[in-house]
């Protein structure tokens, strides 16, 4: 009986404003979840990048390690040769001979 007089917007009343709210809000949640998402992303993906580049440093440090013990291997070997051996003892022995 209070309707009595009253058009349909006025009985309406405040949808208008609820639904502006809700609306708002729903848009602050929205934005608020896709920052969320991609600071996440963004962390993922620095872990990966961070991880690869470890296991790049660590292999590059152990190959660092043993490279030495590789070069001074080639060596014995080089010296053992017999053959190998007297061209650089000649060689050493006369560094301006023709055959070198």
């Amino acid at each position: 009986m209070g309707n009595i007089g009253l058009t349909a917007h006025e009985m309406v009343g405040g949808f208008p404003g609820i639904f502006s709210l809700f609306f708002i809000a729903l848009t602050i949640g929205i934005g608020a979840s896709g920052y969320f998402y991609y600071k996440n992303q963004e962390k993922q993906l620095r872990d990966v990048a961070n991880d690869q580049l470890n296991a790049v440093v660590d292999l590059k440090g152990k190959q660092l390690v043993a490279w030495p013990n590789e070069w001074i291997a080639d060596i014995i070997v080089i010296l053992k040769n017999k053959i190998v051996f007297s061209f650089v003892r000649q060689y050493l022995d006369n560094p301006a001979d023709s055959i070198f």
